[in-house]
């Protein structure tokens, strides 16, 4: 099926995986519904579909911004979604599912910005990889530290209602942030060390 159709798709089952985790905080729910699970994890295996077809064809690998940006939202999702396991990082989801629907969508109808690359080496590969899983989970730090922010001036204000409430306790929110970095920077690591014998 062509991705004129099956990019919006993916949008609409982000928005509504979105909508519906959204609407269990409102209800006061803390945990990631199944309903939104379901459709936030089909969205993503379109996702994935779609961003393995925009960057690799024929011709080869194409790295162009637009189109490498639906590779770097889905590795912010297999993440965010990898992470649920041990970690309550549900409510970024309401956040991240629709600029993922939004990074699908530009990246499958916006116009070609880079080459193509006729082939990759293992060594090239594992430096660009390494690369777009440090900025995934580097990321997800920056949002997780601007959540954190908020919650902890929303205390200082003895304000603990709105996302004070929704939110884990604050120790378990700088671990969580601190866990990502420690991860986004062994990762960043592997990329420059990489980058630098491989590139």
């Amino acid at each position: 099926m062509s991705s004129v159709l099956l990019a919006p798709l993916c949008a609409l089952l982000y928005l509504a995986a979105s909508g519906r985790q959204l609407w269990s905080i409102s209800q006061g729910d803390q945990r990631i519904g199944a309903s939104a699970l379901t459709l936030g994890l089909t969205a993503m295996a379109l996702h994935a579909y779609l961003a393995w077809n925009i960057v690799v064809s024929e011709q080869g690998i194409s790295l162009g911004f637009f189109k490498i940006s639906a590779v770097i939202f889905l590795f912010i999702n297999v993440a965010c979604v990898a992470s649920l396991a041990r970690r309550p990082l549900q409510n970024l989801l309401v956040v991240l599912f629709p600029l993922a629907a939004l990074s699908v969508l530009i990246s499958s109808f916006a116009p070609e910005t880079g080459g193509t690359q006729p082939s990759m080496s293992a060594g090239l590969l594992l430096h660009v990889g390494s690369s777009i899983l440090a900025y995934a989970v580097l990321t997800l730090a920056a949002a997780q530290s601007a959540v954190l922010w908020l919650q902890d001036s929303q205390l200082r204000q003895h304000n603990t209602g709105g996302i004070v409430r929704i939110l884990p306790p604050l120790q378990l929110m700088e671990s969580m942030l601190f866990e990502l970095l420690w991860v986004g920077v062994s990762l960043l690591t592997v990329a420059i060390v990489s980058g630098f014998v491989f590139v």
